[in-house]
């Protein structure tokens, strides 16, 4: 049996278990998805691959390999099911009897709403979040939420959902916050993010920028409307076969595959520096760093980002990085200050 939850989270129950347990996921595990540890056992990916491996060969003699790696959790479960030659319980029985060995292609139809429909499912977990948190910390300083980009004109298969969000001016507190966790180096807008969506995925939101000549921007809730006005804004928004994502603007081949996780204004402004000559951009692979890094770089990364963070790691590569050009980590700066001087300042601290 195959069940799915939200599109993050596919689970695979299978008998006889055999070197496995019997449950397999795709997608999270449920302790990760609701960062639970109770919500389900601890999962050992390998005994779970072997288990399934083994069910299949004993039932139909062999095995194959399903592809992994897309955002929604139904695109994996319907490869998963194709590989093993084994129909998408979501067709219809007339669709079941008339397809033959193109079950793929029924599914991949399927799929395709499904794409919409998450989508949809995630601007109305942001807007029911909104509306029941505007007058509290630190959705007060939401005032209008516009949807643009491909799901706005309708697309079938938008990618990620694009929420422009209009901030509320002259919020103290907000004033404060952006302070503090720009000169700390943390993300101001995460907080509204994290209010919104929680940790859902899917959804990009665009703070403090203006999208509004945009024409495909579309306002679904501004401050003081209730949920039930911006949700019939939301489903008056039609889906559109013919509409595709659009054309991918202000790119360089450096964003090329990475465009989905580099919003376009970002991707304007960095192109307006290029053209100016004030930076230039690499494209490079980052190996993982060893165990060698000098001790007060180290120290410097983990005062930074806490541990088991992908940051880190990410730091931890770009300093072995430098390392391997020839550049001095210790004469790099973090937000403001350098590894020399971090190092100085430790020092007092602990004399």
């Amino acid at each position: 049996m195959v069940s799915i939850y939200d599109s993050d989270i596919a689970t695979v129950i299978y008998r006889p278990a055999g070197p496995g347990t019997g449950v397999a996921y795709l997608g999270y595990t449920p302790c990760t998805y609701f960062e639970d540890p109770e919500a389900s056992v601890p999962t050992d990916v390998e005994r779970e691959a072997v288990g399934l491996a083994s069910w299949w060969s004993q039932a139909h003699g062999g095995a194959d390999d399903a592809e992994h790696g897309e955002d929604f959790v139904e695109v994996e479960a319907a490869r998963f099911l194709g590989a093993l030659s084994v129909l998408a319980p979501a067709l219809s029985p007339r669709e079941i009897a008339s397809a033959g060995n193109k079950h793929v292609a029924f599914v991949s139809a399927k799929l395709t709403d499904v794409k919409r429909d998450r989508g949809t499912r995630l601007i109305e977990v942001a807007l029911t979040s909104q509306v029941a948190g505007q007058n509290s910390w630190p959705l007060e300083v939401v005032d209008k939420i516009y949807v643009f980009g491909s799901y706005a004109r309708g697309a079938l298969e938008p990618g990620d959902v694009d929420l422009f969000i209009d901030r509320v001016r002259g919020n103290q507190r907000w004033a404060g916050h952006f302070v503090r966790a720009m000169s700390n180096g943390r993300n101001p807008y995460s907080i509204i993010r994290q209010g919104l969506l929680g940790s859902k995925r899917g959804c990009q939101l665009v703070i403090d920028y203006d999208i509004h000549a945009d024409s495909d921007a579309i306002l679904l809730w501004q401050r003081g409307e209730g949920l039930d006005i911006a949700l019939e804004r939301l489903r008056a928004i039609k889906a559109d076969p013919l509409a595709g994502r659009a054309p991918r603007e202000a790119m360089l081949p450096e964003f090329e595959g990475l465009d989905d996780h580099i919003p376009l204004y970002q991707r304007e402004r960095l192109l307006a520096a290029v053209n100016a000559g004030a930076i230039s951009i690499e494209r490079i692979t980052l190996n993982d760093a060893g165990p060698d890094l000098d001790p007060h770089v180290e120290r410097h990364i983990r005062f930074r980002w806490k541990d088991g963070s992908p940051l880190r790691r990410t730091a931890r590569a770009v300093v072995a990085h430098w390392r391997g050009r020839g550049i001095d980590p210790a004469t790099a700066h973090l937000h403001g200050v350098t590894s020399k001087r971090r190092r100085r300042r430790t020092s007092r601290d602990s004399s």
